[in-house]
């Protein structure tokens, strides 16, 4: 795990799917946003809490499963996909982490917004 950057995390994307905003807030983590790809690429933005006894890419699925509904979402193109999920929060913090990291969150962090990319 490993902070970097806007610049550095924009630099290493190569996957939209492994992007995501997590919030920290009450010795707890929440989903807060992510991009998916299916018939359009979008941002899709929820509030679900996240189980952190997973990875990061399992804890996503099974928090959406757990809840019925509360994703809102908006399309975008791919051009400007980037520049849109980074607007969300301007004050978050920004992790290159590896899928595992999500346990070594809360240790690290308190009270704080992360955009996050899975790559290492």
């Amino acid at each position: 795990m490993k902070e970097v950057t806007r610049e550095e995390y924009i630099k290493n994307i190569t996957d939209y799917e492994k992007l995501q905003l997590i919030i920290v807030e009450d010795d707890k983590i929440f989903l807060r946003a992510d991009i998916e790809y299916e018939e359009v690429l979008r941002i899709e933005m929820m509030y679900f809490e996240m189980d952190t006894s997973l990875n990061f890419g399992d804890a996503n699925s099974e928090c959406r499963g757990r809840y019925a509904g509360g994703i809102y979402f908006f399309d975008t193109d791919e051009e400007n996909v980037i520049e849109e999920f980074l607007k969300l929060d301007a004050s978050a913090i920004y992790l290159i982490c590896a899928e595992d990291d999500l346990k070594n969150i809360l240790p690290r962090y308190k009270n704080t917004s992360i955009y996050i990319l899975t790559c290492i």
